[in-house]
Protein backbone atom coordinates (compact mmCIF):
# COMPACT_ATOMS: atom_id res chain seq x y z
CA UNK A 1 0.00 0.00 0.00
CA UNK A 2 2.58 2.37 0.38
CA UNK A 3 4.46 1.91 -2.44
CA UNK A 4 1.01 2.25 -4.55
CA UNK A 5 0.26 5.45 -2.61
CA UNK A 6 3.86 6.63 -3.29
CA UNK A 7 3.31 5.75 -6.85
CA UNK A 8 0.42 6.82 -7.84
CA UNK A 9 1.05 10.39 -5.73
CA UNK A 10 3.85 10.59 -8.72
CA UNK A 11 1.19 9.63 -11.28
CA UNK A 12 2.02 5.99 -12.11
CA UNK A 13 -0.48 3.59 -11.69
CA UNK A 14 0.48 -0.38 -10.89
CA UNK A 15 0.66 -1.68 -14.42
CA UNK A 16 -0.87 0.54 -16.59
CA UNK A 17 1.72 0.47 -17.91
CA UNK A 18 4.47 -0.34 -14.95
CA UNK A 19 7.19 -2.63 -14.60
CA UNK A 20 5.60 -4.14 -11.16
CA UNK A 21 3.66 -6.97 -10.92
CA UNK A 22 -0.24 -5.82 -10.60
CA UNK A 23 -1.04 -8.93 -8.41
CA UNK A 24 -0.46 -9.60 -4.85
CA UNK A 25 -1.24 -12.33 -1.98
CA UNK A 26 -4.72 -11.94 -0.33
CA UNK A 27 -5.08 -12.89 3.71
CA UNK A 28 -8.21 -14.22 2.20
CA UNK A 29 -8.10 -18.87 3.64
CA UNK A 30 -4.66 -18.47 4.62
CA UNK A 31 -3.16 -20.63 7.42
CA UNK A 32 -2.32 -17.68 9.88
CA UNK A 33 0.06 -18.57 13.34
CA UNK A 34 -0.25 -16.06 16.41
CA UNK A 35 2.50 -16.35 19.00
CA UNK A 36 0.87 -15.20 22.26
CA UNK A 37 -2.74 -15.38 23.36
CA UNK A 38 -3.11 -12.79 25.42
CA UNK A 39 -6.11 -9.85 24.98
CA UNK A 40 -4.19 -8.90 21.76
CA UNK A 41 -3.48 -12.23 20.39
CA UNK A 42 -6.76 -13.10 20.76
CA UNK A 43 -8.26 -10.27 19.18
CA UNK A 44 -6.13 -10.61 16.37
CA UNK A 45 -8.06 -13.89 15.81
CA UNK A 46 -11.24 -12.63 16.05
CA UNK A 47 -10.73 -9.73 12.89
CA UNK A 48 -8.69 -12.82 10.71
CA UNK A 49 -11.33 -15.29 11.67
CA UNK A 50 -13.54 -12.88 8.92
CA UNK A 51 -11.18 -13.88 6.05
CA UNK A 52 -11.66 -17.71 7.00
CA UNK A 53 -8.15 -18.02 8.23
CA UNK A 54 -6.92 -21.25 10.23
CA UNK A 55 -5.53 -20.17 12.93
CA UNK A 56 -2.82 -21.92 15.31
CA UNK A 57 -1.86 -20.51 18.33
CA UNK A 58 1.43 -19.98 20.44
CA UNK A 59 0.79 -20.40 24.17
CA UNK A 60 3.16 -22.11 26.68
CA UNK A 61 0.44 -23.03 28.93
CA UNK A 62 -2.14 -24.35 26.34
CA UNK A 63 -5.50 -24.30 27.49
CA UNK A 64 -9.34 -23.95 26.25
CA UNK A 65 -11.56 -20.73 25.64
CA UNK A 66 -9.82 -19.68 22.57
CA UNK A 67 -12.86 -20.18 20.21
CA UNK A 68 -11.09 -18.50 17.14
CA UNK A 69 -8.06 -20.32 17.32
CA UNK A 70 -8.02 -24.22 15.64
CA UNK A 71 -5.45 -25.51 17.56
CA UNK A 72 -3.03 -24.54 20.16
CA UNK A 73 0.67 -25.51 20.35
CA UNK A 74 3.46 -24.77 23.06
CA UNK A 75 6.10 -25.37 20.70
CA UNK A 76 7.00 -21.92 19.06
CA UNK A 77 8.55 -23.85 15.99
CA UNK A 78 5.50 -25.78 15.50
CA UNK A 79 3.22 -22.60 15.62
CA UNK A 80 5.94 -20.96 13.03
CA UNK A 81 5.48 -23.98 10.52
CA UNK A 82 1.91 -23.79 10.73
CA UNK A 83 1.17 -20.53 9.37
CA UNK A 84 1.70 -18.40 6.45
CA UNK A 85 1.38 -15.08 8.34
CA UNK A 86 2.86 -15.24 11.86
CA UNK A 87 1.79 -12.55 14.25
CA UNK A 88 4.05 -11.63 16.82
CA UNK A 89 2.06 -10.73 20.05
CA UNK A 90 4.48 -12.05 23.27
CA UNK A 91 4.70 -9.70 25.95
CA UNK A 92 8.26 -8.61 26.50
CA UNK A 93 9.49 -10.65 29.49
CA UNK A 94 12.89 -12.35 30.08
CA UNK A 95 11.75 -15.59 29.16
CA UNK A 96 10.46 -13.83 25.41
CA UNK A 97 13.56 -11.70 24.97
CA UNK A 98 14.98 -12.41 22.01
CA UNK A 99 12.59 -15.53 21.33
CA UNK A 100 12.66 -14.90 17.65
CA UNK A 101 15.99 -15.51 16.77
CA UNK A 102 18.39 -16.48 13.31
CA UNK A 103 17.45 -19.91 14.09
CA UNK A 104 13.76 -19.74 14.28
CA UNK A 105 13.60 -17.13 11.55
CA UNK A 106 14.93 -19.57 9.08
CA UNK A 107 11.80 -21.27 9.52
CA UNK A 108 9.53 -18.38 7.94
CA UNK A 109 11.13 -18.76 4.27
CA UNK A 110 8.43 -17.05 2.06
CA UNK A 111 6.13 -16.27 5.13
CA UNK A 112 5.02 -12.86 6.05
CA UNK A 113 5.91 -11.37 9.83
CA UNK A 114 3.50 -9.05 11.59
CA UNK A 115 5.23 -7.56 15.12
CA UNK A 116 2.21 -5.51 17.35
CA UNK A 117 4.25 -6.31 20.69
CA UNK A 118 7.94 -5.41 21.79
CA UNK A 119 11.04 -5.19 19.16
CA UNK A 120 13.06 -7.08 21.48
CA UNK A 121 10.78 -10.00 21.45
CA UNK A 122 12.61 -10.89 17.71
CA UNK A 123 16.79 -10.74 17.96
CA UNK A 124 17.66 -7.06 15.84
CA UNK A 125 20.49 -8.10 13.23
CA UNK A 126 18.37 -11.44 12.57
CA UNK A 127 15.08 -9.53 11.51
CA UNK A 128 17.01 -7.49 9.39
CA UNK A 129 19.21 -10.67 8.11
CA UNK A 130 16.31 -12.79 7.48
CA UNK A 131 14.73 -9.90 5.08
CA UNK A 132 18.15 -9.52 3.63
CA UNK A 133 18.35 -12.73 2.29
CA UNK A 134 14.83 -13.33 1.01
CA UNK A 135 14.12 -15.32 3.32
CA UNK A 136 11.25 -13.46 4.86
CA UNK A 137 8.82 -12.60 2.22
CA UNK A 138 7.63 -9.62 3.97
CA UNK A 139 7.11 -8.06 6.95
CA UNK A 140 5.06 -5.11 9.16
CA UNK A 141 6.36 -3.67 12.12
CA UNK A 142 5.15 -1.39 14.69
CA UNK A 143 7.63 -2.59 17.35
CA UNK A 144 11.02 -1.07 17.73
CA UNK A 145 15.06 -1.38 19.05
CA UNK A 146 15.20 2.46 19.23
CA UNK A 147 13.44 5.23 20.09
CA UNK A 148 13.38 8.95 19.91
CA UNK A 149 14.46 10.96 23.04
CA UNK A 150 14.95 14.75 24.21
CA UNK A 151 18.31 14.81 22.47
CA UNK A 152 17.59 12.57 19.59
CA UNK A 153 13.80 13.49 18.09
CA UNK A 154 14.44 11.99 15.00
CA UNK A 155 15.33 8.77 15.21
CA UNK A 156 15.72 5.64 12.94
CA UNK A 157 13.68 2.86 14.39
CA UNK A 158 16.61 0.23 13.71
CA UNK A 159 20.44 0.44 13.83
CA UNK A 160 19.81 -1.47 10.76
CA UNK A 161 18.37 -0.15 7.60
CA UNK A 162 14.95 -2.02 7.90
CA UNK A 163 13.48 1.36 6.69
CA UNK A 164 14.64 0.53 3.17
CA UNK A 165 13.11 -2.56 2.65
CA UNK A 166 10.27 -2.32 -0.27
CA UNK A 167 8.65 -5.31 1.92
CA UNK A 168 8.39 -3.40 4.76
CA UNK A 169 5.56 -1.91 6.00
CA UNK A 170 6.21 -0.10 9.18
CA UNK A 171 4.76 2.38 11.97
CA UNK A 172 6.16 3.96 14.87
CA UNK A 173 4.69 2.15 17.71
CA UNK A 174 1.02 3.56 17.81
CA UNK A 175 -0.78 0.56 16.92
CA UNK A 176 -3.12 1.11 20.03
CA UNK A 177 -3.52 5.00 19.46
CA UNK A 178 -7.12 4.71 17.52
CA UNK A 179 -9.48 7.38 20.15
CA UNK A 180 -11.53 4.54 20.45
CA UNK A 181 -8.59 2.32 22.10
CA UNK A 182 -7.17 5.31 23.81
CA UNK A 183 -10.14 5.90 25.42
CA UNK A 184 -11.16 2.24 26.65
CA UNK A 185 -7.14 2.04 27.93
CA UNK A 186 -8.62 5.03 29.77
CA UNK A 187 -11.99 3.82 31.35
CA UNK A 188 -9.66 0.34 32.38
CA UNK A 189 -7.18 2.29 34.42
CA UNK A 190 -10.23 4.14 36.43
CA UNK A 191 -12.21 0.81 37.11
CA UNK A 192 -8.95 -0.87 38.36
CA UNK A 193 -8.32 2.31 40.59
CA UNK A 194 -11.71 2.36 41.90
CA UNK A 195 -11.34 -1.33 42.37
CA UNK A 196 -8.39 -0.95 44.18
CA UNK A 197 -10.07 1.70 46.63
CA UNK A 198 -12.76 -0.23 47.11
CA UNK A 199 -11.93 -3.73 47.15
CA UNK A 200 -7.90 -4.02 48.04
CA UNK A 201 -7.42 -5.33 44.46
CA UNK A 202 -7.20 -4.35 40.66
CA UNK A 203 -10.45 -5.65 38.73
CA UNK A 204 -7.65 -6.99 36.52
CA UNK A 205 -3.99 -8.31 37.11
CA UNK A 206 -1.90 -9.17 34.90
CA UNK A 207 0.72 -11.83 35.25
CA UNK A 208 3.22 -10.99 31.64
CA UNK A 209 4.61 -14.88 32.00
CA UNK A 210 1.08 -16.45 31.80
CA UNK A 211 0.93 -14.41 28.27
CA UNK A 212 3.61 -16.03 27.23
Amino acid sequence: MVELHNDLAQGVWLGRPSNKEATWYSIIGKRCSILGLGRIGQAIAKLISGFECEITGFKRTPGSGFPYVKRITDDIYDAVRAGDLVFVALPLTKKTAGIIGSDLLSQMKDKYLVNVSRGRVIEEQALYDALKSGTLAGAAIDAWYEYPSSDRPATLPSRYPIHRFSNVVMSPHVGSWSVESMQSMVNGALKNIESFLLKGKPEEEIDLDELY
